[in-house]
């Protein structure tokens, strides 16, 4: 029997593992950071999929749950998640002039909307 370790996407969906943060304040913080214009009425925007970044990727779904973050299968490779947490607390701090508390920050996967 074959398993299959990687992701399965279809046409309507993506999936996603990130290191980031599903906190909408610093959602908002990143996309304008990114330089995407972003306010309350953007956020059906993210309701569709995903929206890359130089730094990080945003993900959202049509149940109104949101994430950004950076691919945690790279930043897994050589960190634990605490490690991680800690990575990508100093990357988004430093590329991108945005500070998230590590109690924001955190792994996450599923699966973004797609059209």
């Amino acid at each position: 029997m074959k398993t299959r370790s990687g992701f399965v996407s279809n046409s309507s969906s993506t999936s996603f593992c990130v290191i980031g943060t599903s906190s909408k304040e610093h959602i908002e913080q990143l996309a304008k950071a990114e330089g995407f214009w972003f306010d309350e009425s953007n956020w059906a925007l993210l309701s569709w999929g995903q929206e890359e970044g130089k730094v990080v990727t945003f993900y959202g779904s049509d149940h109104e749950a949101y994430v950004a973050g950076i691919d945690a299968t790279k930043v897994l490779a050589r960190r634990s998640i605490a490690k991680a947490r800690k990575w990508f607390q100093l990357e988004v701090g430093t590329l991108l002039g945005v500070n998230i508390p590590l109690n924001e920050i955190d792994l996450y996967y599923g699966e973004a909307g797609s059209g």
